[in-house]
C-alpha cells in the first residue's frame, strides 16, 4: 500500500504546484497563503507516510488524512474560495480583448 500512497502524495504535490502557478498567473491576492497551506498538507502527508513505513502510524489515519484533510477539506472547500477571482479576472480579460484563461496567451 505504501508505494501507492507515496504515488498519490506525488500526484497531489504536482496538482498543488500547477494550481499555485495558475493562482500566481491570475494575480490571486491570497496565492502565497494558499501555497503555504499546500506545503503544510504535503509535509504532514509525508510525515504520516514515513511514520506508517516505520510501523509508528496506522493506515487508517494516513488514508483518513489524505481523503478528509487534503481532498474533502482542502480541494473541495478551500480551493472553491478562489473561483470568484477566476470569474472576475476572466470577465476583465474578455472586456480588454485578452485571453480569458491565463494560459491561453
Amino acid at each position: 500500500m505504501l508505494p501507492l500512497v507515496r504515488e498519490l502524495i506525488e500526484h497531489v504535490r504536482m496538482h498543488f504546484l500547477h494550481e499555485e502557478e495558475l493562482l500566481i498567473a491570475v494575480e490571486y491576492p491570497q496565492a502565497a497563503a494558499h501555497g503555504e497551506i499546500h506545503r503544510k498538507l504535503i509535509a504532514r502527508a509525508e510525515e504520516m507516510s514515513d511514520d506508517f513505513e516505520r510501523g509508528a502510524g496506522h493506515a487508517g489515519d494516513l488514508l483518513g488524512f489524505l481523503i478528509h484533510d487534503v481532498v474533502a477539506r482542502h480541494m473541495l472547500i478551500e480551493d472553491r474560495k478562489f473561483f470568484p477571482w477566476f470569474k472576475k479576472t476572466a470577465r476583465a480579460a474578455r472586456k480588454k480583448g485578452l485571453p480569458s484563461r491565463p494560459f491561453d496567451a
